[in-house]
């Protein structure tokens, strides 16, 4: 996951946010249709039940929201599930979903192995795309 992170203001009361967009690729190829969720492991997302997610683009291209589409993700540690349905135009995407591109590995958060933190600060990468993560796991 290659995570770009700055700084949003508190708005409407909402927790703050912090800009997190990137690109999903599994073996180099783009992931359309993914749903991307973010699960905090601390902090006030965790106390708030926040989720932020966002979905693949046909280009690989995601960007999180948790109060609004695109307004980011609150600081704190995360796990990351991901959901690939087998039919993206189905318009049915849910973390229950039994089978998916990536054999439903990634849907729940207790045995996703895939996590990062989201810190304050200048612009911040975390670097490493979906698809190495996943190439790595799945070998």
């Amino acid at each position: 996951i290659c995570l770009p992170v700055a700084g949003c203001g508190d708005v409407d009361g909402f927790l703050k946010t912090y800009p997190a967009h990137g690109k999903a690729t599994y073996r180099g190829d783009p992931m359309p249709g993914a749903l991307i969720t973010l699960h905090p492991v601390d902090g006030e997302a965790k106390v708030r039940h926040l989720l932020p997610h966002g979905t693949v683009g046909d280009d690989g291209s995601y960007t999180l929201g948790t109060h609004r589409v695109g307004d980011g993700a609150p600081l704190g540690q995360y796990k990351v599930t991901i959901n690939w349905p087998n039919e993206p135009d189905s318009g049915i995407i849910s973390p229950n979903q039994p089978s998916d591109h990536l054999g439903g590995r990634y849907n729940n958060a207790e045995t996703s192995t895939i996590q990062f933190t989201i810190e304050e600060g200048d612009l911040k990468y975390l670097v490493g795309t979906i698809g190495e993560t996943l190439d790595e796991t799945l070998k």
